[in-house]
């Protein structure tokens, strides 16, 4: 069953997990579409369901101001920059715990979400959950540079 379909015959009145923001399309405005027929057809108000697209190629990265202003829906954007991830294999950096190889494509991601109408976009995302302190290092980082992530950390410190 392809996606559009498994979408529309879903019986929840809000989309599991793995439907509510699957690797969304590079312009949102298909499953926008998608999304509101879902809406009308199970009673939802027009606009219940977000779309929240994860910056996961080059050309995303690029379009990120438009992908951002694509739909009234698009709740949420960012690019996550963690090691390993679907950002480092697409641009090609090498990440380092200092991520200053991301800072560039991490301080233009900012700036387009923000000119876009983001208020809380994603520019990182620290995995190494057992650095308490490069956790702290990161989240100070991105929130000088005026990222303000409504993700909560939570830090257990020893």
């Amino acid at each position: 069953m392809g996606t559009a379909k498994a979408v529309r015959n879903t019986k929840y009145p809000v989309l599991p997990a793995p439907w509510a923001a699957p690797r969304p399309p590079a312009r949102p405005r298909p499953a926008d579409r998608l999304l509101g027929r879902c809406e009308r057809e199970h009673g939802l108000p027009p606009g219940h369901l977000a779309l929240i697209p994860l910056l996961e190629t080059a050309c995303a990265l690029r379009e990120a101001y438009d992908i951002a202003r694509a739909a009234a829906r698009v709740a949420y954007l960012g690019a996550d920059t963690a090691p390993g991830g679907h950002v480092e294999r697409a641009v090609g950096y090498r990440w380092t715990p200092e991520e200053t190889e991301t800072l560039g494509l991490r301080s233009r991601v900012l700036l387009d979400v923000r000119a876009g109408g983001m208020p809380n976009p994603v520019v990182s995302l620290w995995t190494r959950v057992a650095d308490f302190r490069g956790d702290r290092t990161d989240t100070q980082e991105r929130g000088s540079a005026g990222a303000r992530s409504p993700m909560v950390r939570v830090i257990h410190e020893r």
